[in-house]
């Protein structure tokens, strides 16, 4: 069996010793804030989880902190907003990775299967 025939079978296996290495990497090197967001980034891609959930996450993450910064707990409210920005970036990072995959014959499918019938240019419908 050819070195590229394994990796091929084991394309799974391979890509999560790969995250798992990054975030050992990232956490002894770096911080290991960067190695969990680092691993929830790609945690969300490999496993092509919806879009909007971390993006949902960011929202009650940043809710949260605005009731724990009305309680007087400003230490807490200000990691959970650092937190929150890190979901809203890994939201913006997928979608963005989403588009550039898909490109624009993927968003003109996605308007075609809604049924919309918009002439683009003139703004009727």
């Amino acid at each position: 069996m050819k070195a590229s025939e394994f990796l091929s079978s084991r394309k799974s296996v391979v890509m999560w010793a790969a995250v798992g290495l990054g975030f050992i990497l990232l956490a002894v090197l770096v911080s290991l804030t960067s190695a969990v967001v680092f691993a929830l980034f790609f945690a969300f891609l490999i496993l092509d989880v919806d879009r909007g959930v971390p993006l949902a996450a960011s929202f009650v993450l940043l809710l949260i902190a605005a009731f724990l910064l009305a309680m007087k707990q400003n230490t807490s409210a200000g990691a959970l907003s650092e937190w929150s920005y890190f979901f809203l970036s890994i939201g913006v990072i997928l979608m963005l990775v989403d588009y550039l995959v898909k490109g624009k014959r993927g968003v003109e499918k996605s308007v075609e299967a809604s049924g919309a019938e918009i002439e683009l240019g003139r703004g009727e419908v």
